[in-house]
């Protein structure tokens, strides 16, 4: 048996080790009374569609530093998250104006109702304040960047070979830099060497390359683009 704290009292509820695929071990009573009121609502709801579906099993942890304290509850599929939210809120003397409540790595919002996300009998939810969900997204795409970085430069190893152009690039400033490039390399690659060679602390997802006042795709190919020797391409951020 596990043992998750109730989010009402002090009183632990015992759940099944399989809870995730059991509603049982949660009782309406021991549902906080918004979440009571939004389950009879959604009940109501559910008898005239005269398709009744079970109730699903919600856990909510908070992030990204887990306590033990949990809130477990039950909640039928029309049922929105805002009355789970709210007392999540209560529960942890959050501001429910600076969380955000996160499943499987992308935000929810609190008015969808659970059966539109077509979620299983039982999820997990996390609740992020979002200055930590902002961090942690940046973190990831700081990771993705690397990881692309990292591909482009073993890309450029094995180009070696090809053939060779020299471009202007003007900065917002209206200075010219010059940079050699194969026209097999990508933007983001010609981004990245224009980038070290100004020593620009800025990341690559921020800087665009721009020909005669369109955006270059940064997974293009230079040779996409039909430059030639000495072509002025505005580099913009």
């Amino acid at each position: 048996m596990s043992r998750v704290r109730s989010f009402l009292d002090s009183d632990v509820i015992d759940l099944d080790e399989d809870y995730n695929e059991s509603s049982q071990g949660v009782n309406d009573k021991d549902l906080d009374p918004d979440l009571q009121r939004a389950l009879k609502i959604s009940s109501v709801a559910t008898d005239a569609m005269d398709t009744p579906d079970d109730p699903i099993i919600v856990k909510v942890k908070r992030k990204p530093v887990e306590t033990r304290d949990k809130i477990v509850c039950k909640l039928l599929p029309t049922s929105n998250f805002l009355p789970l939210l709210k007392t999540s809120c209560q529960k942890w003397e959050l501001d429910i104006e600076s969380v955000v409540l996160v499943y499987r790595n992308v935000p929810i919002r609190p008015l969808v109702t659970i059966k539109s996300m077509k979620l299983s009998r039982a999820v997990t939810l996390e609740l992020w304040n979002k200055d930590d969900w902002d961090e942690a997204i940046h973190h990831q795409t700081v990771e993705r960047t690397k990881l692309l970085t990292a591909t482009a430069g073993a890309s450029e190893k094995g180009q070696e070979q090809s053939e060779k152009i020299r471009l202007q690039i003007k900065s917002p400033d209206e200075q010219r830099y010059t940079v050699t490039m194969n026209i097999e390399s990508t933007v983001v690659q010609l981004i990245q060497r224009y980038s070290k060679a100004r020593s620009l602390q800025l990341r690559p997802e921020k800087i665009k390359m721009k020909l005669d006042g369109e955006v270059l795709p940064p997974t293009s190919k230079i040779a996409d683009h039909e430059l030639e020797d000495n072509d002025i391409i505005d580099c913009v951020w």
